[in-house]
């Protein structure tokens, strides 16, 4: 997933945390996109989804929720917690690009091939 957007050309610092905790204690230097897998130790992707939403200094920031849980019950879930996104595991890299694509284009106005406003991007697994 990292060599995939680091190799993408999109204007992103790709920053991985080991734990849902780590991801939380990062937000004083909020990410303009967050990759959220579920299961994760200390606190699984859910739960940390919803404290994203929850805090004012990162409920805006957009979350794609990259997992190999596919029921409906998981996606549903992962909506009602807050992700803009989610994929199932395995994924086609092109499809992935394409969704961080369209959620960076959305909430930022990234244009491929122009200078985007994406700095960096937190993925947690």
């Amino acid at each position: 997933m990292t060599v995939f957007l680091q190799r993408s050309g999109m204007p992103i610092d790709v920053q991985a945390v080991a734990s849902g905790a780590e991801a939380l204690l990062r937000v004083d230097d909020p990410p303009d996109l967050i990759l959220l897998d579920i299961m994760m130790p200390d606190m699984d992707g859910f739960e940390v989804c919803t404290n994203l939403r929850a805090d004012p200094r990162t409920r805006a920031i957009p979350i794609l929720m990259l997992t190999a849980l596919d029921e409906a019950a998981d996606r549903t879930r992962g909506f009602l917690a807050g992700t803009d996104d989610y994929l199932a595991k395995p994924f086609d890299r092109r499809e992935f690009l394409a969704r961080v694509h369209r959620i960076l284009q959305r909430t930022y106005g990234y244009q491929a091939g122009g200078p985007g406003p994406a700095r960096r991007q937190a993925a947690s697994s």
